[in-house]
């Protein structure tokens, strides 16, 4: 049993809407969760988006999982908004059940390189991941966050890897279907495993 008194809350830094194509958006949020040795197991959330008026435009609910001293990408893709155009968009969080980890989490172990960002028409972004434990790993999700000279979100897209055996590396493809609206200056990989009952 955790009490609430022991955790720090969850903090959102961010929560945005992305242009993919007419009437229809992407939506991110960029949030940390502090704590070393809590963890959420299921992250229950809800994006609202507001256009100009601040009238609600749509909803899109989602369940993930928080790990440990972790920050977090969560995305929703291609949420359909027809002739509205979102300028706000929130997150909010259903109340989470903590569990406590018997040890801090130390860091997933992955290195990025070869990064490259083509920009036009039709973006993309191209990586190679290496898996530098001696485990291999399941299930990963990376998310890519693309921004701008001021540190600005411009566009946010993910992929999957089933499995990365250790030592080995794996390339990454990331592409969007319009170009940006403005220039991108660099990318940030956040690669995702659920870690919540490690041990």
């Amino acid at each position: 049993m955790v009490c609430k008194e022991e955790v720090v809350p969850l903090v959102t830094l961010w929560s945005k809407a992305f242009a993919l194509r007419k009437g229809e958006v992407n939506v991110a949020a960029l949030v940390e969760n502090q704590n070393p040795r809590f963890s959420i197991p299921k992250l229950a959330y809800n994006f609202k988006l507001y256009d100009k008026d601040n009238i609600l435009i749509t909803e899109r609910s989602g369940v993930t999982f928080a790990n440990a001293n972790e920050r977090l990408l969560i995305f929703e893709s291609q949420i359909a908004v027809g002739e509205r155009i979102p300028v706000r968009a929130f997150i909010e969080f259903r109340p989470p059940l903590w569990e406590r980890l018997k040890k801090a989490q130390g860091q997933l172990p992955v290195s990025v390189r070869q990064q490259q960002l083509v920009q036009g028409d039709a973006p993309q972004l191209t990586a190679r991941m290496q898996n530098n434990g001696v485990r291999p790993l399941y299930d990963l999700t990376v998310l890519a966050l693309i921004v701008d000279k001021d540190e600005d979100a411009v566009a946010v897209s993910s992929t999957f890897v089933n499995t990365l055996p250790a030592g080995s590396d794996s390339e990454l493809t990331f592409t969007w279907p319009a170009a940006f609206n403005r220039e991108a200056v660099a990318a940030s990989l956040y690669p995702r495993i659920d870690r919540t009952k490690e041990q």
